[in-house]
């Protein structure tokens, strides 16, 4: 499942016969504290990330619920560069801070640890070495300009990867 969807993403980069997301853009504050989109840092960054079927059934639903609530508020949802995740009444970008204060409210009604939105970043790019993805891969999902980029900033080590690499070691040395 996709761990973090972009505040910058419109359903036309959401590509469900793909499953997969394009990124194309990202969500930028300008003078005034303005919302606008703009291309992103680096090359790199424009990429196609791949989905699972889980989270484009979510995103499936959410689409439907998405139109009747905006409906509701009078806005037309069925523009192309409609937003994924839109103020309701504005129908226009959410403040960057809203995620976070959104994923506060149910880590403390839920009595979680606490993360940043970035540290879901960080979450998804180490479980997936840990489950042995390539760093190549997990590279360009994160759209990274090279490998040592993806393993200098989000490859912490974990229990379970310290654990196997004695019985690693043993197979390799075994062949």
């Amino acid at each position: 499942m996709l761990l973090f969807i972009p505040a910058s993403l419109e359903w036309r980069s959401v590509d469900f016969e793909n499953k997969c997301i394009h990124i194309r853009q990202t969500l930028a504050r300008g003078k005034n504290k303005r919302l606008y989109l703009e291309t992103p840092k680096t090359k790199h960054s424009n990429r196609s990330v791949a989905l699972d079927d889980q989270t484009l059934a979510i995103l499936k639903r959410w689409r439907v619920e998405q139109k009747a609530l905006m409906l509701q508020f009078g806005h037309n949802t069925l523009e192309p560069n409609q937003l994924v995740f839109s103020g309701q009444e504005s129908n226009s970008f959410i403040q960057l801070s809203k995620p976070r204060t959104w994923m506060l409210q149910t880590i403390n009604k839920n009595k979680l640890r606490e993360i940043t939105i970035h540290g879901f970043r960080h979450t998804h790019a180490t479980l997936l070495l840990e489950a042995g993805v390539s760093p190549k891969v997990i590279s360009e999902r994160l759209g990274h300009s090279s490998i040592q980029v993806t393993l200098d900033l989000y490859s912490h080590v974990t229990k379970k990867m310290e654990k196997e690499v004695p019985n690693v070691f043993a197979k390799v040395m075994s062949d």
